[in-house]
């Protein structure tokens, strides 16, 4: 969701020591294409590229509302299902705040629907901080009040040049309706090629049966 692109607007915008200043409101967002989707450890595309857009909308005391779109496709072992989805919408809403201290905290709400009707949503809480300036530490955790779904992830990302990112990520997701639980890890490097166009690299694992790519490539547009 761009998180990291909410938190620059909003700091552009006049939030400095956790003082708001003008509601002005701003707007964001990036267009991405992947070579697979991958959330969690499971690929949502069946291993096939994605096209992905994220929009969003933020005032300088935090407070954020967007949206994300991409294409999916969840097939079974003989092909597609016959209701099978192909579009992915995500609503999302959410307040983000940082301390005097440099830790920034982002709450909020995110719900998704797909071509044949509603899926789920989650409660998330992120925590993130740069220990110096090049160097970031965080963690998100989501919960699906309905499913009883669990989701903890830890973060790191690493910038030894303005033009590239190293990124690395462990998570753990617990479905609550099949008690089933899925290890997954990721690193990542990143190359600016502008302060707008940036590609990517990114090499995954998880135990999941889902069959996912390991290496996946990706090319952004943020505006």
């Amino acid at each position: 969701m761009a998180k990291g692109m909410i938190r620059a607007g909003v700091m552009s915008l006049g939030l400095a020591g956790g003082v708001a200043q003008a509601q002005e409101i701003g707007f964001g967002g990036s267009l991405e294409i992947v070579s697979d989707y991958i959330a969690s450890g499971e690929t949502q595309s069946s291993g096939r590229p994605a096209l992905q857009f994220t929009g969003f909308a933020y005032v300088p005391d935090g407070f954020y509302v967007g949206i994300f779109l991409s294409n999916v496709d969840f097939r079974g072992p003989f092909g597609p299902y016959p209701d099978a989805e192909r579009v992915e919408l995500g609503l999302f809403l959410g307040w983000e705040y940082e301390f005097e201290n440099g830790i920034a905290l982002d709450v909020g709400y995110e719900r998704y629907w797909y071509d044949t009707g509603e899926c789920c949503g989650n409660f998330y809480l992120g925590v993130s901080s740069y220990l110096t300036d090049q160097f970031e530490i965080g963690g998100r955790a989501t919960w699906d009040p309905q499913s009883g779904n669990t989701n903890f992830r830890a973060t790191m990302a690493v910038y030894p040049t303005e033009q590239i990112g190293l990124r690395a990520l462990v998570g753990r997701n617990k479905s609550g309706l099949f008690d089933t639980r899925v290890t997954y890890a990721n690193v990542g490097i990143d190359y600016y090629f502008t302060d707008s166009v940036t590609a990517s690299l990114d090499f995954h694992n998880s135990n999941s049966p889902v069959k996912s790519s390991n290496v996946v490539l990706g090319l952004s547009y943020s505006f």
